[in-house]
């Protein structure tokens, strides 16, 4: 998984590419960890990821969790990802609206 930041009126904006699962998770939440954080919170853009399982569902969680005072959101869901967070009901916790 890439995991590529930047930073934009206050929000860091971090790009995830790849696919989110048991093999990349760890990686990716350190990687994301590592990102200082602008004053309007962390937005995940995962229009180019590819595959997302119960291990990269847990680490979007955990790192909600890390970032209580800020908002984490999910911008341009690829089309798995959407399914993925619909299907465990969790597309409005990370401020997406269902299909």
């Amino acid at each position: 998984m890439d995991v590529s930041a930047r930073s934009e009126d206050g929000v860091t904006i971090a790009s995830l590419a790849g696919e989110f699962d048991a093999h990349h998770s760890d990686d990716a939440l350190e990687a994301l960890a590592k990102l200082e954080l602008g004053p309007k919170g962390l937005v995940l853009d995962m229009a180019d990821v590819t595959f997302l399982d119960s291990a990269g569902i847990s680490s979007l969680i955990r790192l909600r969790e890390q970032n209580a005072d800020g908002a984490v959101t999910i911008t341009n869901p690829s089309a798995p990802v959407q399914r993925v967070l619909g299907i465990v009901g969790l597309l409005e916790h990370f401020g997406l609206e269902p299909d």
